[in-house]
């Protein structure tokens, strides 16, 4: 008896069908198959998705699940985490590279709070469009909402920016936007990643890390807006 309450209570979560926009995420990593060490390759990402799920749970619908060979999957109901878990895959698997597609429409399938699978709609018709343009033109490191509506155009254009600014950015760099996304001073920052505080001052000035912040916060703000 106790197990089919159980089992009622989870049919109901996983049931919901959402009529709301959510995000569909689409991932693929690029040329993962010329590691040498693939196995922990893939437990390190396994790895760093358990974090994500864990420390995103709060925006996260369906947790990141790696699905088909390279490519991995997710749903989130807000765009609150989207770049600070974008910054944190694309730290974790460096120098390895990875494109990821984000769908900002609705689903209509039921919600798989398990694992990002088994869903389908307008979300992820979108984000697999944007994967297979990005795939078309070799980009690489790069993350794009490919909205349908014109109205949400500019979104995909500005994310275009967003990418031709990063795409040469050093671990170091990324690892820095991520400290300070994280709310850490600079001596943090420095004290954790054996970097000094002038190195870091630097690179922040160099790379425009302060207005890739404000950019990506705005961005998010008017995401929800829409």
């Amino acid at each position: 008896m106790v197990i089919n309450v159980v089992d009622k209570i989870r049919d109901r979560r996983n049931a919901h069908v959402s009529m709301n926009k959510v995000i569909a995420i689409i991932g693929d990593l690029i040329r993962s198959r010329q590691i040498n060490d693939r196995s922990l390759f893939q437990e390190n990402l396994k790895n760093t998705f358990q974090d994500i799920n864990k420390k995103s749970k709060v925006s996260i619908l369906s947790p990141f699940t790696i699905t088909l060979g390279d490519e991995f999957q997710a749903v989130y109901k807000n765009p609150d985490r989207i770049f600070y878990d974008y910054w944190c895959i694309v730290e974790a698997i460096y120098p390895v590279k990875v494109r990821v597609a984000l769908g900002f429409h609705e689903l209509n399938t039921k919600i798989n709070r398990l694992e990002a699978i088994g869903m389908d709609g307008p979300a992820f018709h979108e984000a697999r469009d944007g994967l297979l343009s990005m795939k078309k033109i070799g980009s690489s490191n790069m993350i794009s909402l490919f909205p349908k509506e014109k109205e949400t155009k500019i979104f995909s254009a500005s994310l275009e920016l967003l990418n031709v600014s990063t795409l040469k950015w050093h671990h170091s760099t990324i690892t820095i936007l991520i400290g300070l996304m994280e709310d850490r001073s600079i001596k943090e920052i420095s004290n954790k990643n054996n970097m000094t505080v002038s190195g870091i001052h630097r690179n922040i000035k160099r790379n425009n890390i302060d207005r890739i912040l404000s950019f990506q916060k705005e961005f998010i703000k008017s995401i929800k807006q829409t």
